[in-house]
């Protein structure tokens, strides 16, 4: 079967998918029931060097938001990403000196973890900004579906950003804007967050913070161990 993309090939790790199935359990959602036609086992997810392939990540991502109901699973799931889910990467961003170190190391390594999505980065006189945009097209069942998916994988990547930053920084982001390529609906007023701002049909799905933040030093960065 032609694979031009690589979705069929276990490069992920199943780190990922432990995450979700810990934030389903409180939706009272059993492990196996959110495995279902995903063609991973409990077996799996127990084995902490096991590898996942993008189709069965998007399987059981779909699953998942089939089964909450909650369209907007992918910001509670980045905002709970722990950095060290990023394996060797993960503990690389938590011992960077400042911000600007870990957005260069983000761009440079990102796609050694997901192939799926290209981050870039740049600023201007007054914000940073951190663009996401799509390798290839996500596809799933039907458009409705191949949507809700692409809309959690980029929420959770953009969330997981700023849980990441907010780390580095130890404090919270100040007038933090999300930037998104679709359309509002009504279950983004359901998530209270005072420092974020949201932009809809957007060119590009993005982060932007204040400039200041930039050069800002992290107190646990360690030069050795980056």
């Amino acid at each position: 079967m032609q694979d031009p993309f690589g979705l069929f090939h276990e490069t992920i790790s199943i780190s990922y998918a432990r995450l979700l199935l810990e934030i389903c359990e409180k939706y009272d959602i059993s492990a196996a029931i959110l495995l279902e036609n995903t063609g991973l086992s409990l077996l799996d997810i127990k084995q902490y060097d096991a590898k996942m392939s993008a189709h069965q990540w998007s399987k059981l991502v779909a699953n998942a938001l089939r089964l909450t109901g909650n369209n907007r699973l992918g910001i509670e799931y980045g905002s709970a990403l722990r950095p060290t889910a990023h394996g060797s990467l993960g503990f690389a961003f938590l011992s960077c000196v400042d911000v600007e170190t870990a957005l260069n190391l983000c761009q440079h390594f990102f796609c050694t973890r997901i192939q799926s999505f290209i981050p870039n980065w740049t600023f201007d006189e007054k914000l940073v900004y951190i663009y996401l945009d799509d390798v290839h097209p996500v596809k799933l069942g039907d458009e409705q579906q191949s949507q809700q998916l692409r809309a959690f994988l980029i929420e959770s990547l953009l969330f997981g950003g700023i849980h990441l930053l907010e780390l580095l920084i130890q404090e919270n982001l100040e007038e933090c804007e999300i930037f998104l390529d679709w359309c509002e609906s009504s279950d983004y007023e359901e998530i209270l967050n005072k420092n974020i701002k949201y932009h809809f049909n957007s060119k590009r799905n993005a982060i932007a913070f204040p400039l200041k933040y930039l050069k800002q030093s992290n107190p646990q960065g360690d030069l050795v161990a980056f």
